[in-house]
């Protein structure tokens, strides 16, 4: 896959699982989740042939590190898991800290 498409992909992944972790957790989940996951995981598949273009019209391999495809491996891990807690109705957590009823414990 060519690096430009593969940050592109990159980029979308990190905008879909931004959408459903911190912008908007109770809004189009599945959506988010599942379009993030197949993302990261298309980019863990593809990232060891990555490629560039030279001035030339060759293709250069470029690959990605270990490190990195472990991260978008654990990444697409993730947003499925998310995805399975949202069906099963834990996600996202409950949060009480306005919740007039709870005691006051400082």
């Amino acid at each position: 896959m060519w690096v430009a498409f593969w940050l592109a992909l990159a980029l979308f992944a990190s905008g879909a699982t931004y959408s459903y972790a911190i912008g908007a957790p109770k809004r189009r989940v599945y959506l988010t989740t599942a379009s993030a996951s197949a993302a990261w995981g298309i980019l863990a598949i593809t990232a060891p042939a990555v490629f560039t273009l030279t001035e030339t019209g060759e293709t250069v391999p470029v690959g990605a590190p270990l490190e990195l495809q472990l991260f978008v491996t654990g990444m697409a891990v993730f947003s499925l898991l998310v995805l399975v807690l949202y069906y099963l109705g834990l996600y996202p957590p409950e949060s009480n800290a306005n919740d007039p009823t709870e005691p006051d414990r400082s």
